[in-house]
């Protein structure tokens, strides 16, 4: 399919028809004025059935906006008013109700300037049910083109493909749709004639929102064409996205919570060109040996009949700029794939790079040489659904944890848990760049957790609901760095206990709160070894009612992602099965915080939440993530540092833990990283040791009665 899109352009004979600019003209490039689109007044104009409208699809109308209101507009020779002018993302929205039916022609009529457009049709029901790429192309090699196609074909299931061809002029349209069409597997194609201006290139946000083009051309794609469409990947020739389980991402897609997949990418790079040789994707195989944090505009999938139904398309989002991205998908984005139209992408230093093996056995495997390893199969949607839905997550929220992230995440590894899904905000000792680290070496998701009203820790929650981690997962564990599962039963691990109660969906698990075992200095020793000192059971004179943890199952009746438990309606616990580690009742009105039936004979949660005196003036320096206005002072301390029975259940996955921290901190980075943390907190205690504030809080906890360890 070939399409040109009925637009309407300025002739530039009047200064009303030039589009003002944008920003001052300090931030705007040397090629500012020869890319900007200053003329065009619309891209398309079609007729949409389903609301029985006329539509417009516009670059930013600004001072546009005046003429455009003031101009008189006919359809098939029917006068008709402009029903609604609608914002885009760097465009707009002209909106006329049809007469009837679908018109020929719309005429437009002004003092200035007059003209008539044809009136266009939806073409969705030629890609209903494809997997379908999209993509703005202009003069990509065809080489390129085929070599883009053949991968998602091959990797990804792709069946259909649309291009926006943005003027090129390195060869024509014919030769286009013949290259698209040599491609077996690809059932459905249309090359559409997207022939403005880009907008200016480099960087700077005034040349950024100067691209009109880019974001008003993929939602024009998703009214005109793909509203139908199974799912759609929106990549550039230059990309590639990859799956660390070899499942396709349009399956993946389709079987997500939202029917919408974000995805990370990183440079891949190829050695400099030899004797006019043409740099293709298979000749990349390295990537920069700090993993390519340079920026990297992230990607998606989403499934236009999916819950997100009807939302606007982005170039890189769909919802924000939050949106999580899945960690078993990545990218790469092919630096000589490029005639360097936007900036110069021929860099290449060999002493930043690092041979890729995933890329080089997926480049061989792909483009027919012999690959490395055996081709895995390739998994149907029914079985993608399956997988992604079979491995234990942590989700955790942090600020200033960096000497106890990775006793914490060894010990849950060490169990079983193999997900850990892991919001930051306003650290300063380095737990952000520890975990960032510990994402690139393939132990955690790590998210930075833009904090509302609600608090840090609720905050975190309610981004996790959607996150993909939590799509993936069976079993969810919503936990802190100083809580700890302590299975007893057993060998201790994660299966153990949910063996014991196969019938539950939830598993409240009771805190069980330990002391400061009379230490006050800080120490970077095992918390689970330093720590034994726990709070007397009921019987022996210890509190009633405390608060649980909760494992649960992510089940549809779940609303949201409590902080002890998951959240529901409470007609639900006739579904929901609440069951307690030692396989008891749980009371629908105690169910997060039980009276006095515990289970600790089964399972408890580990609560460290003073650690030592000086560990502890850091904490409240951080504040707390649930209760985050309540100041943490002698109070707190009192209700959360008790003890009086020892408790050393724990012990038995110390050397374990040791074990698998000294494993993951073989990464030399990683553990520079961790060092700088603990010099971090050293300082920082002695920093608040010389206000007077928290050495009178200090001085007051040490004066305060220890309780008694009973053996």
């Amino acid at each position: 399919m070939d399409l040109s899109l009925s637009s309407f352009t300025f002739d530039g004979q009047h200064p009303s028809h030039y589009r003002d600019r944008l920003g001052v003209i300090e931030e705007r490039d040397l090629n500012y004025d020869n890319r900007y689109d200053f003329h065009t007044l619309f891209y398309d104009c079609y007729f949409d059935p389903q609301v029985g409208e006329v539509i417009l699809i516009c670059p930013s109308l600004m001072n546009f906006r005046r003429l455009v209101e003031q101009a008189a507009f006919s359809l098939d020779g029917t006068d008709v008013q402009i029903k609604a002018i609608d914002a885009l993302s760097r465009g707009n929205v002209i909106r006329f109700q049809s007469p009837s039916g679908h018109p020929a022609e719309l005429t437009i009529t002004h003092e200035l300037f007059s003209g008539a457009v044809a009136v266009n049709a939806l073409h969705t029901d030629v890609f209903a049910g494809k997997n379908v790429l999209y993509a703005i192309s202009k003069d990509n090699k065809l080489e390129w083109i085929r070599d883009w196609l053949i991968y998602y074909v091959r990797e990804h299931g792709a069946n259909a493909v649309v291009i926006y061809d943005n003027h090129s002029t390195a060869y024509s349209m014919d030769e286009l749709k013949e290259t698209l069409a040599s491609v077996e597997g690809i059932e459905a194609s249309a090359v559409v004639r997207a022939w403005f201006p880009f907008g200016p290139g480099g960087g700077g946000k005034t040349n950024f929102k100067s691209k009109f083009l880019h974001l008003t051309m993929v939602e024009l794609g998703r009214r005109r064409l793909l509203s139908e469409a199974r799912a759609v990947l929106n990549v550039d020739i230059d990309e590639l996205v990859y799956s660390r389980s070899g499942a396709s991402i349009f399956d993946a897609t389709m079987a997500s919570r939202q029917g919408y997949v974000r995805i990370d990418g990183c440079w891949a790079f190829a050695d400099p060109p030899r004797d006019g040789q043409l740099i293709r994707h298979a000749d990349h195989q390295f990537i920069r040996r700090d993993s390519g944090k340079a920026k990297m505009n992230r990607k998606y999938c989403v499934a236009p009949q999916g819950p997100l139904k009807g939302h606007l398309w982005l170039t890189h989002r769909i919802i924000s700029r939050r949106d999580p991205t899945d960690p078993d998908f990545g990218f790469w984005h092919f630096r000589r794939i490029s005639n360097n139209w936007d900036y110069n992408r021929e860099d290449f230093d060999a002493d930043l790079m690092k041979v890729d093996p995933r890329l080089t056995e997926t480049m061989s495997r792909v483009y027919g040489t012999a690959p490395k390893t055996p081709a895995r199969p390739k998994p149907d949607a029914e079985e993608i659904s399956e997988r992604r839905a079979e491995t234990p997550l942590l989700i955790t929220a942090m600020k200033n944890e960096g000497p106890y992230i990775l006793e914490w995440v060894a010990y849950h590894r060490a169990i079983g848990f193999e997900q850990f899904l892991v919001y930051t905000n306003d650290c300063s000792d380095g737990t952000d760049l520890i975990l960032d680290r510990m994402a690139e070496l393939g132990l955690l998701t790590h998210e930075r957790n833009e904090v509302l009203r609600r608090g840090p820790q609720k905050s975190a929650l309610k981004y996790a609901f959607d996150h993909p981690a939590t799509a993936r997962a069976d079993w969810i564990l919503v936990s802190d760095v100083d809580e700890f599962l302590n299975i007893k039963i057993g060998e201790g691990k994660l299966d153990d206990l949910l063996n014991a109660v196969p019938e539950a969906d939830v598993i409240p698990v009771t805190w069980r709160l330990f002391s400061n075992n009379g230490r006050v200095d800080f120490s970077d020793r095992l918390v689970i070894e330093d720590y034994t000192d726990a709070e007397l059971s009921v019987e022996n004179g210890g509190q009633e009612r405390r608060f649980v943890k909760s494992l649960f199952r992510p089940r549809p009746e779940i609303t949201r992602f409590g902080t002890h438990g998951p959240v529901h309606e409470p007609e639900d616990f006739a579904t929901l099965r609440w069951v307690a580690p030692d396989g008891g009742v749980v009371d629908p009105e105690t169910c997060t915080r039980p009276r006095a039936r515990f289970a600790y004979s089964v399972a408890q949660i580990n609560h460290y939440a003073t650690r030592s005196v000086d560990s502890y003036l850091v904490k409240r320096d951080r504040g707390r993530v649930n209760h985050y206005r309540e100041v943490m002072g002698i109070e707190y301390w009192t209700k959360m540092n008790r003890g009086g029975q020892k408790d050393t259940s724990i012990n038995r996955w110390i050397d374990p833990t040791r074990a698998e921290m000294a494993r993951i901190a073989q990464d030399r980075k990683l553990a520079d990283l961790l060092q700088a943390s603990t010099g971090w907190h050293r300082q920082r205690i002695a920093d608040l040791r010389a206000q007077p504030e928290y050495e009178a809080l200090r001085s007051e906890i040490l004066g305060a009665s220890a309780p008694a360890i009973a053996e």
